[in-house]
């Protein structure tokens, strides 16, 4: 079916086969969607079939249900996006009521696909990276107490730090909890956990402040995030700086790789990073059920999604369970002078 459709579309003979984009481009997340979509558009570059119709949300939860019923209108297949789990959840909801098939590449909360069938992960969710991140604290960097700021009016923050304190406690270790606004300086609060190992479950623009003003006093603590931190404008930030920083994310340039690396630095003159894989993934999983459905409605590629139960991706290689979450590899990364390297893979 796919490949006659293709053939019809390169004779001119049908409009292209439209897929939405439902993205911050600006705003304060605009770097996650900026990098994301490089990777979506980097997976198109060879097929002239497909028409992006981008579309920038803001990160706004409004914003992106508006959005989603405009692609709708306009003809798309499938979407990918939202980013962010809040954002994910209410797009849920109308995803159903339009029955178009989302595909999220970074929304992690457990509870997001629960939401609607139409909704299917591209990564990994907090609770399996909650957990990783909890053990590698624990067995690898042989930490027996750990203070958690989240920021528990966000539901990533929230979500995060709550798996990381069950798991670390069921290991034996001790967890603080420090609830945060968001806002408040935390100065005075970090200078108390001088010599301490501090979990910052929080988006990178949130948690740059934290390490720059904990470094500048000298505070040695050191520093556990996830994949909110995975953003090159934290990593140039603290390129003059040292200390013990990790976080966990969805990829990293190993060898198997090197050709999607090499492929995205010809076309950015940059590294990809995590949230640019994930986008590259997500649309190729996309394309994936569009080539293996029985037609050409939204119905038909979210049926088609529904029975793929392998993928290869630049991720690494997944199987969905019956939640349509991927079971996949996690990366611990070390952040030390702007560089990263990989420090373990779960």
């Amino acid at each position: 079916m796919f490949k006659i459709l293709i053939f019809a579309l390169l004779l001119g003979k049908s409009t292209k086969i439209k897929i939405g984009v439902n993205f911050p481009l600006t705003g304060p997340l605009a770097a996650y969607g900026k990098h994301c979509l490089e990777g979506v558009e980097l997976a198109t570059i060879n097929h002239p079939e497909i028409e992006l119709i981008i579309k920038d949300n803001e990160g706004i939860a409004g914003n992106t249900v508006v959005i989603l019923r405009k692609l709708a209108e306009e003809g798309a297949l499938g979407v990918i996006g939202p980013l962010t789990s809040s954002n994910a959840i209410l797009a849920g909801l109308e995803a159903c009521e339009l029955g178009i098939p989302l595909i999220l590449p970074g929304a992690t909360n457990t509870a997001v696909t629960k939401v609607s069938r139409f909704l299917f992960r591209g990564c990994y969710t907090d609770e399996q990276q909650g957990k990783a991140l909890a053990k590698f604290a624990h067995s690898s960097l042989g930490k027996k107490e750990v203070n958690i700021i989240a920021d528990t009016s966000n539901i990533y923050s929230g979500s995060l730090a709550l798996y990381f304190k069950r798991e670390f406690e069921t290991s034996g270790g001790t967890i603080q909890f420090i609830e945060w606004d968001g806002k408040t300086d935390l100065c005075k609060t970090m200078q108390k956990l001088m010599n301490s190992t501090v979990f910052l479950p929080l988006y990178y623009e949130s948690v740059l402040p934290i390490i720059k003003n904990s470094q500048t006093q000298n505070l040695n603590i050191t520093f556990l995030g996830a994949d909110g931190w995975d953003a090159p404008e934290l990593f140039k930030a603290l390129q003059e700086d040292s200390g013990s920083l990790y976080f966990s994310t969805h990829y990293f340039k190993t060898e198997d790789v090197q050709e999607f690396t090499e492929l995205y630095k010809k076309k950015y003159g940059k590294y990809p990073n995590a949230f640019a894989a994930l986008g590259f993934d997500a649309i190729s999983l996309l394309l994936l059920a569009i080539r293996e459905a029985d037609g050409l409605r939204p119905i038909d590629i979210e049926n088609s999604l529904s029975n793929i139960t392998t993928f290869e991706g630049i991720t690494g290689s997944f199987k969905y369970n019956h939640k349509r979450d991927p079971l996949k590899n996690i990366f611990i990364l070390q952040l030390l002078k702007g560089d990263l390297s990989l420090i373990k893979k779960l």
